[in-house]
């Protein structure tokens, strides 16, 4: 069964309804109006859709967190020396605009293995189509560092 849009003239003027039908001769029948009014008839959609939002399933939801004191603590010492050295204060991140050096990317797969982590290049965005801070990783000269909780 489909719904048929029907475009009809009443005193000179033109009017529109819809029916549902299985074809336009029954959708003509359905309308109830006088066949010499009707100008003309279109199938309008095949009716309605459900759909069910589901989540995907075997996929893990994160949001980010801010790492506790307790946390900072029972990592290595040089990781703990490391943060202080570019820590984001009050904000969201970890780590804020550290350069990619060999040993800050040492440091950031270090962390990476311990917990999970966001990276968030940060540099130059000529190349990128995004108006955020974001850009791509080969272009990028700084990163910053977030660390995600897993939600239930």
């Amino acid at each position: 069964m489909s719904i048929y849009e029907i475009i009809y003239s009443d005193n000179n003027e033109l009017h529109f309804t819809y029916t549902n039908a299985n074809s336009i001769g029954e959708a003509e029948i359905n309308c109830g109006l006088p066949t010499d009014c009707i100008r003309s008839i279109y199938r309008y959609s095949d009716g309605p859709r459900i759909h069910k939002a589901t989540k995907p399933k075997k996929r893990t939801y994160y949001t980010i967190k801010k790492m506790t004191e307790l946390e900072k603590f029972c990592l290595p010492q040089d990781l703990q020396a490391w943060i202080n050295q570019y820590d984001a204060g009050t904000e969201q991140a970890l780590v804020k605009q550290v350069p990619l050096s060999p040993t800050n990317i040492t440091m950031i797969d270090r962390l990476a293995g311990m917990m999970p982590i966001t990276r968030r290049y940060r540099g130059p965005r000529h190349n990128s189509k995004s108006m955020t801070r974001d850009c791509p990783k080969q272009d990028a000269e700084r990163v910053s560092i977030y660390l995600r909780e897993k939600v239930a």
